[in-house]
This record gives C-alpha cells, sequence and structure tokens, in this order.
C-alpha cells in the first residue's frame, strides 16, 4: 500500500529534510521496510497466544504511547512546520 505514496513521501523527504541529513532520514526509512517482517512476525505469535482483537489493541497502544513519546518529547517535532520547510526551499530555488 506503501507503493502508491511513495513518489510523494520521497517528494516531501527531499524537500523538508536537509541535504547533509538526508542519508540518514533515508537509512531510518529502509530499516523501518527491512524490519516490517519481525513486526509482522510478532503480531501474528502475540495474537495467537492473547488473540488478534487483544493484540490490536496492545500494538496500537504501543504506537500511540511512542508517537505522543515523540511528539512531547521533543521540540523538534512539536515545532516542526511543514509549510515552513516548504517555503524555505522555494526561496533556495527562486
Amino acid at each position: 500500500f506503501e507503493m502508491i505514496f511513495l513518489t510523494t513521501n520521497m517528494t516531501l523527504l527531499q524537500l523538508s529534510i536537509p541535504d547533509d541529513l538526508r542519508g540518514r532520514v533515508t537509512g531510518i526509512i529502509s530499516l523501518r521496510s527491512g524490519l516490517m517482517p519481525v513486526g509482522a512476525f510478532v503480531a501474528g505469535a502475540g495474537a495467537d497466544l492473547v488473540g488478534p482483537q487483544t493484540m490490536t489493541l496492545i500494538l496500537a497502544s504501543i504506537t500511540c504511547v511512542v508517537a505522543l513519546s515523540a511528539y512531547f518529547g521533543s521540540p523538534t517535532i512539536r515545532d516542526y512546520r511543514l509549510s515552513e520547510a516548504l517555503a524555505a526551499h522555494e526561496t533556495i530555488v527562486k
């Protein structure tokens, strides 16, 4: 499903990530993609143990905790505005 949005994702990445950090960010994205089968295995094994609905609730809760921790724990993430990053890029390109 992500392949549908690949062009948009890569465009946003190139416009919003500084050149000197783009390789690191791309590496993290590749690592995430490579670890998806591990997550599927853990979700499947957990669903066998506690049931699919409970496992979905557990994993959704973990995802929310991680996302909220990143948001509230990092001023950089909390204050990030894509519109400002795109405006800065337009200034550089012109």
